[in-house]
């Protein structure tokens, strides 16, 4: 398994995973409110600039996962992780882990001390140090 910075190439795969893994619709024909979540992950997807990075984890020449992470629009030193995604097939094997490390790793770099996330399966966040907010609605945080 390698993760890597998505290459421009890797857009329409990671759409794919999106679609399917967090909309949980078909990415050929997105329901109506996917195609509203659609046009943010399209434009996210498209960005180039350093306040925003996405990665992929890929097994022989398969991309089964993603990780974004951006900066917050709250402060320079605030971001933001979402979009995490694996395949079913290669969930529980560290991918989901190893994709958040990348993405803190980025924040980091960029003189990052805080990453906010919203989830609703916060068992992987906690594992890797992350603490909900109180009153947050799924809403977390890790100090790095």
């Amino acid at each position: 398994m390698k993760i890597r910075k998505m290459d421009p190439g890797d857009a329409q795969a990671v759409r794919n995973l999106i679609c399917k893994y967090l909309l949980k619709t078909d990415p050929t024909s997105p329901d109506e409110d996917a195609q509203v979540d659609l046009i943010g992950i399209d434009a996210a997807l498209a960005r180039t600039d350093p306040a925003m990075l996405w990665n992929v984890a890929v097994v022989e020449d398969e991309l089964v996962g993603c990780c974004m992470i951006a900066q917050s629009h709250f402060a320079d030193d605030v971001w933001e992780i979402g979009n995490l995604t694996v395949t079913k097939k290669y969930r529980r094997q560290g991918i989901g882990s190893g994709l958040i490390i990348e993405c803190e790793e980025y924040a980091h770099f960029h003189d990052g001390k805080l990453i906010l996330l919203a989830s609703d399966k916060p068992k992987i966040y906690r594992k890797l140090g992350y603490k909900e907010i109180r009153g947050g609605r799924g809403t977390m945080r890790k100090r790095l």
